[in-house]
């Protein structure tokens, strides 16, 4: 009986800030690639490797991407798969660009909880059509969160960054508080400057 080739998958599972405010949590994610990988170990599917990030997918810049298009360039596996394809971008042109490189690869491209067909005319607009709006949703985002910090220091509230010398962070308040041992520089500074 001829013995069925293995096909080398690897995992990408990504979330933008911390873990508890994401529809799908990291280890949600791996849950569901492995579980994908496990039903089609007959058809030859084993994991190679899992890759992860907690960065914004606006750009290819992210570690846990950069090693696996890495490996990728070094012919270490045959299948990317993601949950969504959220998950991997939310950039149209990164999208066109990862698809294209992947296809010079030849590494297919699939996900648990989408159907992509990147051997179609059709399928390949649907994906496009998709790219489109994950990153319509990622400006919606974007613009959301840049009206509530408007909101938010427009009524004194602190928007996070980096913490201003002079003062302290309260985690449970959530807002800054004076610095005991800085406060008095503030102070100094701003006299020396007026005088």
């Amino acid at each position: 009986m001829k013995e069925r080739k293995i096909i080398k998958v690897v995992g990408y599972i990504r979330i933008s800030t911390d873990e508890e405010h994401q529809p799908y949590s990291l280890s949600a994610q791996e849950e569901r690639i492995r579980e994908y990988v496990r039903l089609r170990k007959r058809e030859g599917y084993r994991i190679f490797k899992i890759y992860s990030d907690q960065k914004s997918g606006a750009t290819l810049d992210r570690p846990g991407l950069q090693s696996l298009i890495s490996d990728a360039e070094k012919g270490l596996f045959d299948v990317v798969l993601i949950v969504k394809m959220d998950r991997l971008w939310r950039n149209l042109a990164d999208q066109l660009y990862l698809i294209e490189q992947f296809q010079k690869l030849g590494i297919r491209l699939e996900a648990t909880d989408e159907d992509i067909d990147l051997e179609t005319p059709d399928g390949i607009t649907w994906a496009q059509i998709r790219g489109a709006f994950n990153e319509a949703e990622r400006r919606k985002i974007s613009y959301r969160t840049k009206m509530g910090m408007r909101k938010k220091a427009s009524l004194g509230g602190w928007c996070g960054g980096y913490t201003p010398f002079g003062y302290s962070y309260d985690k449970y308040a959530k807002t800054l508080t004076p610095n005991e041992e800085e406060a008095p520089l503030i102070k100094e500074i701003f006299y020396l400057y007026v005088t």
